[in-house]
């Protein structure tokens, strides 16, 4: 049985191209713009407006406080190969999710998780679970909790369903 957490890194990582913004913190928007604009602009990789144009399509999923921060000023300063890629923030994703503070929210979530779907005959440990969800905001996380008391065969559409609604 495979659940949704290879996923769940998937659309993080792949939810940062731009498209529409409605979410997320606007200042720290702004902010992570600015910076990955910077970085593109450095490598003579965008057009005119880059951060306008960012701040007014860019739609970000529903992260932890502070995580597009980081992951702007990272990209200010990745080289040119890797911001030219087809996943351009993949490794500043990576680097925040190393640098961010472990909260006890994912804590208390990881526990849990691992707990019920060791339950489910599935081994996601803490340490491995702490990685894949510290980037997440809590209500995520508290709404991918719920999905841990149903019956395993359904945890994973829930789990699915839960972080495609939080993107």
């Amino acid at each position: 049985m495979r659940f949704v957490w290879v996923w769940v890194a998937a659309v993080v990582l792949g939810s940062l191209s731009l498209g529409g913004c409605s979410k997320g913190e606007t200042d720290e928007l702004e902010e992570h713009c600015s910076d990955a604009c910077s970085g593109w602009e450095r490598c003579n990789q965008t057009g005119p407006d880059c951060t306008g144009y960012c701040t007014s399509h860019y739609d970000p999923p529903d992260l932890r406080p502070g995580v597009l921060r980081a992951v702007g000023k990272c990209m200010k300063t990745e080289s040119c190969s890797v911001l030219a890629s087809d996943q351009p923030a993949t490794a500043c994703f990576d680097e925040a999710a190393e640098t961010m503070p472990l909260t006890q929210s994912v804590l208390d979530y990881c526990r849990v998780a691992a707990h019920d779907l060791f339950e489910c005959n599935v081994w996601w440990g803490v340490d491995e679970c702490v990685v894949d969800m510290k980037l997440w905001a809590d209500e995520v996380l508290e709404d991918s909790r719920q999905c841990l008391s149903l019956p395993c065969d359904e945890i994973n559409d829930c789990q699915k369903a839960v972080f495609e609604s939080h993107q």
